[in-house]
């Protein structure tokens, strides 16, 4: 079975370097996006299957990427997770409300961020 695509999204340089040093370890392939612009192109090129994405970005935020991504149909099938340290249940009802499957808040435990990635592609 080919490796599924996971792009993340966050305009924290080192946190992208530690998620995809993890979830290449986990057996993903992984690209990563430091704006929500970049995510767009990213996304539309890459066709990943998941998008771990940051709320709060210079740019374009997190919303509006969701927003676009749910509303192109070349992107729509994309599962998308929220991973951002935005906690509060306003925020959280309205990513899930746009279509994403799940909310991680930062700080997060690593492990399972994995898991939660797994379960979100419904992989065992």
């Amino acid at each position: 079975m080919a490796k599924k695509k996971i792009l993340i999204v966050d305009d924290e340089e080192s946190l992208l370097s530690i998620l995809s040093t993890r979830l290449k370890y986990a057996g993903f392939d992984v690209e990563t996006a430091i704006s929500g612009e970049l995510a767009l192109d990213m996304a539309r090129a890459f066709a990943p299957h998941l998008v771990l994405l940051d709320i709060m970005m210079p740019g374009i935020d997190g919303f509006t990427v969701l927003s676009m991504l749910k509303n192109e149909k070349k992107t729509r099938s994309i599962v998308i997770v929220m991973l951002t340290s935005k906690g509060d249940q306003q925020a959280i009802e309205r990513a899930l409300s746009m279509g994403a499957v799940d909310y991680i808040v930062k700080p997060f435990n690593p492990a399972r961020l994995v898991d939660k990635v797994k379960k979100a592609l419904k992989i065992s």
